[in-house]
C-alpha cells in the first residue's frame, strides 16, 4: 500500500506539479526517500546510504548539472521531481521563519523561490495587513487569488488559509490597540469577507455569525 501511495504521489507531482497536489509533510518525505532510493539504485546519488561518498554517483550527478540531462528521459523526470521537493523544503523553511518571526523579508525570499505557491502569498498578505503595508497586501492578495483561479484550487481550501492567517492578526492588534482606524477596518473587513465566503460554501451558522461580528468591529473602528 505504501509503495502504491508513493507512486501515486510521484505521478501527481510529475504530471501536475505541487500546486495541484495536496502534499503533506509525510508525503514529501515519502517521495523524497523513494527518489533517493531510486537514484542510488541507478548510481546517480552522490552519497551512499551509509553516508560515504559514491564516486560513480557523484560523476553521474555532476554530468547532469553540467549538461542539464542524464541522457535518460525517465531519469531526468524523477530527478526533476526530487529537485522540486528539495526546493520546496528550502522555501518552506523560509516561509515558516517569516510566519513565526513576522519577518517579511523571509517570506519574500520564499515567494521568490516559489512564486506560484498561493499559500505563501496569503500568509504574506496577512503579515502586510498586520504591518500596515497596503501595497504589499494588495499585490499579494491579487496574486494569490489569480493563482487559485487559474489552477482551480478548492475555494474552501483558499478561504480556510486566509482565515487561519488573519485571525491571529486580528487578535494581536485588537489586544495591543489598533495602530489606526484604517488598519482596524482593513483587517476586520478582510476577515468578514472570508467568513462570508466560507459560509457560502458550508452554510455554517458560525461562519455567518463570525462575518457579522467582524463587520460590526469594522464599523466601530475609531468610533
Amino acid at each position: 500500500m505504501k509503495t502504491m501511495r508513493r507512486f501515486a504521489l510521484l505521478a501527481c507531482l510529475l504530471a501536475l506539479g505541487l500546486a495541484a497536489c495536496q502534499f503533506t509533510e509525510s508525503d514529501r518525505e515519502m517521495v523524497r526517500s523513494f527518489i533517493e532510493e531510486w537514484a542510488r539504485s541507478k548510481n546517480m546519488h552522490p552519497v551512499n546510504e551509509d553516508g560515504s561518498l559514491s564516486l560513480q554517483g557523484l560523476w553521474n550527478a555532476g554530468s547532469r548539472i553540467v549538461t542539464g540531462s542524464t541522457g535518460d528521459d525517465e531519469a531526468d523526470a524523477v530527478l526533476d521531481a526530487y529537485e522540486v521537493i528539495r526546493n520546496l523544503n528550502e522555501a518552506d523553511k523560509l516561509i515558516d521563519k517569516g510566519r513565526q518571526e513576522r519577518d517579511p523579508a523571509a517570506m519574500d525570499q520564499a515567494i521568490q523561490q516559489r512564486p506560484g505557491d498561493w499559500t505563501y502569498r496569503v500568509s504574506r498578505a496577512a503579515l502586510a495587513l498586520e504591518q500596515g503595508d497596503w501595497t504589499a497586501y494588495t499585490e499579494q492578495t491579487g496574486a494569490a487569488a489569480q493563482i487559485v483561479g487559474e489552477r482551480g484550487i478548492d475555494p474552501l481550501w483558499y478561504t480556510n488559509q486566509n482565515i487561519q492567517d488573519l485571525e491571529p492578526v486580528q487578535a494581536k492588534l485588537a489586544a495591543s490597540g489598533w495602530p489606526n482606524k484604517e488598519q482596524c477596518i482593513q483587517v476586520n473587513q478582510a476577515l468578514a469577507t472570508h467568513y462570508r465566503q466560507r459560509h457560502a460554501l458550508t452554510a455554517s451558522a458560525d461562519d455567518l455569525a463570525q462575518a457579522e461580528a467582524a463587520e460590526s468591529l469594522a464599523a466601530a473602528c475609531g468610533g
